[in-house]
Formats: structure tokens, sequence, C-alpha cells
């Protein structure tokens, strides 16, 4: 290869560096991995807006994919996340997610002092949180899917999107809010 040619060659061959996702894709991402396996019409109603796009984002990137049909009348299809979403994020499993009690607060010091607070005279430690809140998998019970809670009264949209700035980050990039659907 004639040495001119170098630059232009591996600004060809060079591997594309994808734009990190937008703060409403990480939100659809927290929410399918919390809720798994979930229909768009969930992860809509918990959003409050259109996530057609972000979700076809997130599955070009094999961080999501289907996972069945809801045995319902139309068979919506089921989403979960992948394992390049674990290798991404580096969990070994969707178990390794924080608790969802532990991301409302800054620290494990600010869970405990909420809960002695809300608790009064009577103190609650975090192992007292865990097993009021059930062993999970830490007494090899199969733990209780979220999506259970998203189909009787659906997750806050404000929990949500702590759960996905505690997990993600909280990413200053993305444009305000307008109330409608973003092309995410």
């Amino acid at each position: 290869t004639k040495p001119d040619m170098k630059d232009v060659l591996q600004r060809l061959f060079q591997p594309r560096q994808r734009p990190p996702l937008s703060q409403a894709a990480y939100e659809t991402l927290a929410i399918i991995a919390y809720n798994q396996p979930v229909t768009r019409a969930q992860v809509e109603s918990v959003r409050g807006v259109n996530s057609d796009s972000i979700m076809a984002r997130l599955a070009e990137r094999n961080l999501i994919q289907e996972a069945g049909h809801l045995d319902t009348p139309g068979r919506p299809i089921l989403y979960t996340t992948t394992e390049q979403f674990l290798q991404d994020f580096g969990l070994r499993s969707v178990r390794e997610l924080p608790p969802m009690e532990m991301l409302m607060y800054g620290t494990l010091r600010d869970l405990e002092s909420s809960l002695e607070d809300a608790a009064g005279d009577r103190q609650m430690t975090i192992d007292q949180l865990v097993q009021a809140i059930g062993p999970g998998e830490a007494a090899g019970q199969a733990q209780k899917s979220p999506c259970d809670e998203l189909v009787k009264g659906y997750l806050p949209a404000k929990t949500v999107i702590a759960v996905s700035e505690a997990i993600f980050g909280d990413d200053d990039t993305e444009e305000p809010p307008t109330g409608r659907s973003s092309p995410d």
C-alpha cells in the first residue's frame, strides 16, 4: 500500500464509535432491565411517551431482544435484556442489579437515615430492610418479577428516573423534555 494512503485507509477501516445513549434510552433500558419480560405498552405506560424508536435503537445495539409473546389478545411482544447488556454494564446476571429500594438514596447511610426518620424511635438497619422486603435470591427463592408491580399499578416515572440515573449516571447532553416523544 502506498504510504500516502495510510490515513485514508485508517479512517475507512477504523471501527466506528457509537454515540452514547440518551437519558431517555437509559430510562427505557432501566425499565426493561428491572421489569423483564415487559411489553412495549408497559414501557410506554411507565415513561408516559412513545418508545418505539428508542426500543428499536436498543435492539439495534443488541441491548434488548424479543423474548416471546404475552398470552393476551393481540399477543404483544415481550422484551428482555441481552447478554450484551450484561457485558456492557459489567453484570453476570440481572439479579446483580441494585435493588430499586436502594437506588432511591445516594448511599447506604442515606437509606438507613431515612429509615430511622420514618421509623421514629424504632430503627431499621439495611439487613432488617432486606428481611422485610424479602430474602429473594439470598434464600434461594425465585424472585418476584417487578413486572407484577407494573401490571398492578405501574412504577412511578419518578422511581424509574431515579433508578436509571443511579445505575447509568445523569447525562446532561439530552435536550430538556418537551412533553412529546423524542426521536430516540
